[in-house]
């Protein structure tokens, strides 16, 4: 299980920005799933007859306006009949509002503005809920005989608490475009949606103390505290009541069973939370620009480890973002611990191409942790007649570094060859050992340079649709003799030409054979028949998580600044979502 708690203590972690969930808001809002327009009379709410449940109305524009109009004119008739003691004139004037289905309580006809949403402090699963309203009135009647009061909207904003719901859903009630979305990673998986779990992430106004406003981010007309707690929690309960709700952060897309390969990464269980950040752009201070809503996942049916603290990040995940301008929408985050599996199906891969090349064994079969570094040892054990020639390779990989394209994975590649001279007069014994590695610094005949370590440097690149992209630079090693080859004397010299001849035939070939491979392997649609893995990391949807977190907006994500954040523990991106264009 992960320890990881600058990821909460979860595996992964994709931390959506403030200002993507507003940005979100407007375009639900724009496209009418959140009404632009609030245009309904509502009765039955204040002093409801027994037995009886609040009611609303929605019409058309021409329509509603008369209504309302009446229903203003009944209720002033019968504030003054009231006022002047004609209890007679009451009772036919109620009869009229019964007869024309006029008994209202209160009524809106108010355009609303784009909602928006703000992380809060000290507080990982609330969200302050700010509605405001850009023009129109709110209709008020405080008792049956009381004049309808009316309240103008205009410049009024409304702030209270919200927590946030989750609900199982089928793909069928996803909204906007994230329904096709989902059928796009339904079809590209090729299984089934009863393989997924989807939950929908939304704004839980049912749980909501809708009632209990925030004084320091609210206003509104005076005197009209009252009727707005009433009407705006009337409107929510009344209006989503038995509808789907439009108020929707993202939707949370698991496999509870793994059943394929084809992603590294993928998600098995999936929870929420929020982090606040006071941190502003100095150029374009916004409150709350660097504030995140956290979609946090586990891997392999994992669980987070359960204390106080879990869920909780030390800091928002938009605060590591390299690009800080309003192109980034939010950065994801994978544990280095998670990350390791990946450098492992490299590894591995490297296994493989030497265990193809024939007579060489790898030590153990795998890299090994030899003092903090991963290593691998590959041997092959050769004759020249009685002679013996060992090669030892070693590739060992260093710690992995950034660059401005992305992460970079070095391997050095040592070569360490020991040629023993034997002779066969009584039994067998050695007459002569000469050591050949790319430490040696002497040179002799066909061998003309200085030894070399060779490296593997493989650039992890931020790819399409949640790959990682792999390219590579080799440089091959060089060998030399370890020792001044030319004190040996007498007939040593014609052995050691004919000792050289054999090393640059054999385990000289077969580096190259090694070097060849990988630049065809990575450079190339085709692979090798004798290693498959280079293709497995080539098609590997790493981040193929990141796609099962889907906006309501059916937007693509985008990959940027891979790089890994050591002092993090965390390899982290840059995301981007292009928005799916209207037609």
């Amino acid at each position: 299980m992960s320890k990881n708690q600058n990821l909460g203590g979860f595996d992964m972690v994709l931390g959506l920005s403030q200002n993507t969930i507003n940005y979100q808001f407007m375009k639900l809002h724009q496209r009418n799933f959140i009404k632009r327009k609030w245009s309904v009379m509502v009765g039955n709410v204040l002093n409801p007859p027994e037995g009886e449940k609040p009611f609303h109305e929605e019409a058309t524009d021409a329509q509603f306006k008369g209504k309302l109009d009446r229903w203003v004119v009944l209720q002033k008739q019968i504030a003054e009949a009231r006022q002047a003691g004609k209890w007679a004139d009451i009772g036919k004037l109620v009869d009229t509002l019964n007869a024309e289905k006029l008994n209202f309580d209160y009524a809106w006809d108010a355009v609303l503005e784009a909602p928006t949403v703000e992380i809060i402090s000290k507080d990982t699963h609330n969200l302050y809920f700010n509605l405001s309203f850009s023009s129109g009135n709110l209709y008020y009647r405080a008792e049956q005989t009381s004049e309808v009061k009316i309240f103008s909207l205009k410049d009024t904003l409304y702030s209270f608490t919200t927590p946030v719901g989750r609900l199982k859903i089928n793909k069928n009630q996803m909204i906007m475009e994230a329904d096709n979305e989902m059928s796009n990673l339904i079809r590209n998986s090729g299984i089934s949606e009863a393989d997924f779990r989807i939950e929908s992430l939304f704004l839980n106004f049912e749980n909501a103390n809708i009632s209990t406003f925030d004084k320091d981010r609210s206003r509104f007309p005076e005197n009209s505290t009252l009727p707005l707690q009433i009407a705006i929690e009337s409107y929510f309960n009344l209006m989503l009541a038995g509808s789907e709700n439009p108020y929707v952060l993202g939707y949370g897309v698991t496999r509870p069973e793994i059943k394929s390969t084809k992603a590294m990464f993928q998600p098995t269980s999936l929870e929420y939370s929020t982090s606040f950040s006071s941190k502003t752009d100095p150029k374009t201070p916004l409150p709350g620009q660097f504030s995140a809503f956290n979609f946090m996942m586990m891997l392999d049916g994992d669980s987070p480890e359960k204390s106080q603290s879990t869920g909780v990040l030390p800091s928002s995940l938009i605060e590591l973002g390299k690009d800080t301008t309003a192109t980034t929408d939010g950065v994801f985050a994978i544990g280095s611990v998670q990350f390791e599996d990946y450098l492992k199906s490299l590894d591995d891969y490297l296994v493989g191409v030497f265990e193809s090349k024939p007579d060489v064994t790898v030590e153990n079969g795998s890299f090994q942790n030899v003092d903090g570094k991963w290593t691998m040892k590959a041997s092959h054990d050769g004759k020249r007649k009685d002679d013996k020639i060992k090669t030892v390779y070693t590739l060992i990989r260093k710690p992995i570094s950034n660059s401005e394209l992305g992460i970079t994975v070095e391997y050095e590649f040592h070569v360490h060859i020991e040629v023993h001279i034997i002779a066969k007069i009584i039994g067998e014994f050695e007459v002569k050992r000469i050591d050949l590695s790319t430490a040696g610094q002497y040179t002799y005949n066909d061998i003309k340079e200085k030894g070399k370590v060779g490296s593997f440097k493989f650039l992890i690149k931020n790819g399409k649709e949640g790959r990682f992209d792999l390219e590579h630079s080799l440089d091959a090693p060089k060998i030399a003799f370890d020792s001044n080859p030319q004190i040996i004397g007498g007939d040593f010299f014609t052995v050691l030409l004919q000792i050289l001849s054999f090393i640059f035939l054999w385990p000289i070939k077969i580096v190259e054979g090694i070097i060849n491979q990988i630049a065809v392997d990575l450079g190339s649609s085709s692979t090798s028949q004798e290693n498959k893995r280079i293709e497995e990391l080539r098609s590997l949807d790493v981040l193929n998580q990141t796609n099962k977190v889907i906006l309501p907006l059916g937007k693509t994500y985008t990959y940027k600044n891979l790089r890994f954040l050591q002092d993090k523990a965390m390899v982290a991106y840059d995301i981007s979502y292009a928005i799916v264009v209207e037609k």
